[in-house]
């Protein structure tokens, strides 16, 4: 039963890859843009990275700080949200609203694997140095 959910998902993956790149030379060809360029990759880990940045930096707060903690939460979300529509926006504007959505999810997810890792690993190798 493992060995067929790990086909699954390597199947799964190599289908979301060939849609990735058979989006990416339909774009170029019809719009002459690529939405999966690095450049906008590298504009959408903007959003997880505010996200993510409120939930692992979280320290305990003296109770009249707590409310300054929340607010802090809510403007980093808030910040997230308005720098994925932007990047929406951008990738929309150049080419039509399915392939933005499609791009802009898409990317998303994969920054915020990417971002959760390097935070995990931030976090994991400050440990380590404590330790020693």
């Amino acid at each position: 039963m493992t060995v067929l959910a790990i086909i699954g998902g390597l199947i799964l993956l190599a289908i979301l890859v060939i849609s990735i790149i058979e989006i990416d030379e339909y774009s170029e060809n019809k719009y002459d843009y690529k939405p999966f360029s690095i450049k906008n990759t590298c504009l959408m880990i903007i959003p997880p990275a505010l996200a993510l940045s409120s939930v692992f930096f979280y320290d305990k707060q003296l109770p009249w700080q707590q409310n300054l903690h929340n607010l802090n939460i809510i403007i980093l979300l808030i910040l997230a949200i308005i720098s994925f529509i932007l990047i929406f926006i951008r990738i929309a504007i150049s080419t039509n609203f399915w392939i933005a959505l499609y791009s802009s999810i898409i990317q998303f997810f994969a920054a915020l694997i990417i971002v959760a890792f390097v935070l995990l690993l931030a976090i994991g190798g400050s440990d380590k140095k404590k330790k020693r």
